[in-house]
Formats: C-alpha cells, sequence, structure tokens
C-alpha cells in the first residue's frame, strides 16, 4: 500500500490487512472514521444479541468469544488474538452473535458500523476484502467443529498451546496464558479436571513449564508439542496474517 500522505502512524488503514491496497490518499480520506481505545481485562466490548454499534481490529491482546446456551451456561467459541477482526460477522444481519470480552489488557481499533457500510458502499475492493475476511471466519469456525469432534483431550490441549504460541511469535518460547485453566476447559469442550490433568503430564514429561499459578508458560519441547497436537500444521484458531 502506498504511503499515507498524512503520516499518521497509529492509522488502522495503514496498518490493516483490509485496508492494504488502498492508495495513500484513499487511506487518508477515510481517516477519522477510525478510532483508537483501550480495554481492562474482564471488560465487555459487547453483548450478544445487541445491536451493532462498532467492529473492531485487536491490535493487542486477547479477547474471548462465547455464546449462551439455552441452559443458561456460556460455550466458548474462539479467543480473537492481535490482527483479527472482531464483530465483522455483525455485518450481516446488524446483532453481535457473540459476546466479547478481553481476558488481557488490549488495544483496539474500532469504526461505527454505519461507517463501514458507507465505505463497502463506495469502495467494491474494500468489500471484496470483507467478504474474503468473513469467508476466512467460516472457514475457521468449521475446522473448529471438525477438530474438536475428532481430537482427543491431548491433541485439543497441545493444539490449543500451539495456537497461542504462534499467535506471540514464531520465535517466542515463553508465553503469557490469557485463559484459566476452567475457561481452557470451556473452550476445548473438556472439564476441568481433564485439562489439570493433561498439562500435569506435559510438564511432568518436560513438554512445557507451567509457572506457579499458571499464567505463564514456557515450551520446552516444541517439537514434542506438536507431535501431540496430532497435526503440526493445525491450528484450532488461527492467527490472522498482518499486512
Amino acid at each position: 500500500m502506498s504511503a499515507c500522505p498524512c503520516r499518521q502512524d497509529e492509522c488502522l488503514l495503514c496498518e490493516s490487512l483490509l485496508f492494504s491496497g488502498l492508495t495513500g490518499n484513499q487511506v487518508c480520506r477515510m481517516h477519522g472514521v477510525i478510532h483508537k481505545k483501550s480495554y481492562d481485562a474482564k471488560a465487555v466490548l459487547f453483548r450478544e444479541g445487541t445491536q451493532t454499534n462498532h467492529l473492531f481490529l485487536l491490535k493487542s491482546g486477547y479477547v474471548k468469544l462465547t455464546t449462551a446456551l439455552p441452559d443458561g451456561r456460556n460455550q466458548g467459541l474462539r479467543l480473537g488474538a492481535a490482527w483479527q477482526f472482531i464483530g465483522l460477522e455483525a455485518l450481516s444481519d446488524q446483532i453481535y452473535p457473540y459476546t466479547a470480552e478481553a481476558v488481557t489488557p488490549i488495544e483496539v481499533c474500532m469504526v461505527r458500523y454505519k461507517d463501514m457500510l458507507q465505505l463497502l458502499e463506495y469502495n467494491p475492493q474494500l468489500s471484496l476484502r470483507v467478504i474474503s475476511a468473513l469467508n476466512r471466519e467460516l472457514q475457521h469456525s468449521n475446522a473448529t467443529i471438525r477438530n474438536l469432534g475428532l481430537m482427543s483431550s491431548t491433541e485439543r490441549v497441545a493444539s490449543f498451546l500451539l495456537s497461542i504460541l504462534r499467535a506471540e511469535s514464531d520465535e517466542v518460547h515463553e508465553i503469557p496464558l490469557p485463559l484459566s485453566r476452567t475457561d481452557m476447559a470451556e473452550m476445548l469442550g473438556l472439564t476441568l479436571e481433564t485439562v489439570s490433568r493433561v498439562l500435569s503430564r506435559m510438564t511432568r514429561e518436560k513438554i512445557i513449564w507451567m509457572q506457579p499459578g499458571g499464567r505463564l508458560l514456557r515450551v520446552v519441547d516444541a517439537t514434542r508439542l506438536k507431535h501431540l497436537s496430532g497435526d503440526a500444521e493445525q491450528e484450532i484458531w488461527p492467527r490472522a496474517a498482518r499486512a
């Protein structure tokens, strides 16, 4: 994408994969509809079933996406990581299809729903990119259903840890765990006891090391962890590609 003449280093349009390919002048004309905001952990960006107000690009941190079941329980859908769009699916019916809650301090760029519709109306290239992004989300959802139906408990936990590792960096092997064991169990469709047992076994076998309290993890043997995932190339929640 061309350099932005307005020289706004924080401009979402200059950084986002969705808007890459626009000229610098196009970016500057759109600048001003994008707003940057920070949230503390446990803050709710939006709730399932409420009217769509904003779409979000997550720049740092993690967001937990959940849906409410008829019996009142919450089901984890996926974990949003940096450079993923949150709420994009709401473009179809103007209602958020899930609840988005920050599980760590996060930084987002947000655009109003109405502004996004105007951008799509006058920019066919941008519309195609939105369709492509929605298609990726559908593919990820289908992969998640398939993986959780076929994977053993060990494969699910190992695949989840690999996803977090890849979302952090391809070079770093020590990562903060954004979810508690209870949240992991909910997200993976397992019991808390099963998740704890798998993590303890991985620790005993020196595949991982966990800080007391379980919120910092070091991958000691990445090769064995990939082997335990059942498919080293598969991720339950693939990260978004950055422009």
